[in-house]
């Protein structure tokens, strides 16, 4: 985000309308990730320790392909935003 980029590996499971796993951002952290669908937008959430400070990630996302979700992260409480895309392996 802004001058951090991160690139956690998630493993995302829709079940129904509900989005629900865990993204892995090192070694030293994994969060749980959760979630929801709507038609073709998703959000999901997930919170993250650092530096001793927990922070809400807020992703809100298009299906731009059958493998391709792109959109926005919203970092809260630093209010730092930023633009993400995920594709499927």
């Amino acid at each position: 985000m802004e001058d951090n980029p991160v690139t956690p590996t998630c493993t995302l499971k829709q079940t129904d309308a509900k989005i629900s796993g865990s993204c892995q951002f090192d070694a030293d952290h994994v969060s749980d990730v959760t979630g929801e669908v709507k038609g073709k937008e998703a959000t999901w959430k997930l919170t993250l320790e650092y530096q001793g400070t927990d922070y809400t990630l807020t992703f809100d996302g298009t299906l731009d392909s059958d493998t391709s979700i792109k959109g926005t992260i919203a970092v809260y409480p630093s209010d730092s935003a930023g633009d993400f895309t995920a594709k499927k392996q």
